[in-house]
């Protein structure tokens, strides 16, 4: 069978892995700021997972590892875009640890 990746694959999984944090993180409510922060967190799940995608894509990775590390990243999405800020962009290093710096004074 040959599956291709798809937009709708790489949203599923992200949100799913974003759901799946969430419900770790806060259970389930009917709250109405419970339903906002799931919608939020959904949103930055598929966010790092089209990265996350993409780099995948980039380095040749197969659709298995692909589809696994978007579902992933989703579930840990706000760690995963700290990670890959911190690797690509060396202008945020840089304001980090000079933020870090100011805070230790």
């Amino acid at each position: 069978m040959d599956i291709k990746l798809t937009f709708e694959i790489v949203v599923v999984i992200s949100s799913w892995g974003g759901l799946v944090n969430h419900l770790q993180s806060f259970g389930i409510s009917l709250k109405k700021e419970y339903w906002s922060r799931l919608f939020v967190q959904m949103l930055i799940s598929n966010f790092v997972g089209f990265i996350i995608a993409a780099l995948c894509i980039e380095n040749n990775l197969s659709i298995l590892a692909t589809v696994i590390m978007c579902g992933l990243s989703g579930n840990t999405a706000e760690a995963t875009l700290n990670t890959i800020r911190k690797k690509y962009l060396p202008q945020h290093r840089k304001q980090e640890e000079s933020y870090e710096k100011d805070k230790r004074h």
